[in-house]
This record gives C-alpha cells, sequence and structure tokens, in this order.
C-alpha cells in the first residue's frame, strides 16, 4: 500500500510517502515493514535561496534514516534544510527512513518552520 500525506512551509509543500509490505497468513501478521520518503514540492522557481528547519515527532519509531545531504544537515533531531534558486520546480527527496516494524502504524510527524535566507519573513507549518 502506498499513501502520503503533506503540510506547508515557506510557500513549499513537504509531502510524506510512504510504502507498506506485510506479509500475512489468515489474520496472522507474520511481517511489516514500512518505509518513507519526505520530499520537498516547490510550486514555482524560486528564484532567491530559502532555508528551512523541521523535526519529526515519534523518530523513536524510525530505525534508519538517511538524509540528503546536498540540502539537508542534521543536528541532534533538528535538520535543517537550504535550498538554492532553481527555475525548475521539480519534487525534492530530503529524507528516506525505514520505520520499526514494532510500531503499526506508524505516525510520522513533521514538525517545520520557514526563513527567509536573505532576512525575510517567518512561517510554520504543524
Amino acid at each position: 500500500k502506498e499513501g502520503g500525506s503533506g503540510e506547508e512551509v515557506g510557500g513549499h509543500s513537504l509531502l510524506i510517502s510512504e510504502v507498506v509490505n506485510a506479509r500475512l497468513e489468515g489474520r496472522k501478521l507474520l511481517q511489516y515493514r514500512v518505509s518513507g520518503e519526505l520530499r520537498l514540492v516547490s510550486p514555482a522557481a524560486r528564484p532567491g535561496t530559502s532555508e528551512f528547519r523541521f523535526r519529526l515527532r515519534n523518530a523513536h519509531r524510525i530505525e534508519q534514516v538517511k538524509v540528503n545531504d546536498k540540502f539537508v544537515k542534521a543536528n541532534d533531531g533538528m535538520y535543517t534544510v537550504s535550498l538554492p534558486p532553481t527555475r525548475d520546480p521539480k519534487p525534492l527527496p530530503l529524507m528516506k527512513y525505514v520505520a520499526s516494524g514494532r510500531w503499526r502504524p506508524v505516525p510520522v510527524y513533521v514538525d517545520a518552520e520557514a526563513a527567509e535566507a536573505a532576512g525575510g519573513g517567518r512561517g510554520r507549518g504543524g
């Protein structure tokens, strides 16, 4: 099963897409694994740089995290995303994760806060 949910921060949309793999025998669950990806979707080209931060709630339910280190820096559970200007508003993968099989379902939440790199306004998504 594949699903997704989104949130908006600083004019960008954050999209979590998860794939759930489960193996059942009758009504008994034999295996369960959730892998997901957090993507940034920009509605238009970005003429200037921008930056935002996010934190994962329920991070203890995640076994593996791989960030896109070209744009994302991790520091003590806080992730800072620095985006360069772009003319091509394609979805940008920020991180991939694999959740612990002990948690069903796996509620992963993103708390995000945006700030313009040039010192402009701030926004908050939650």
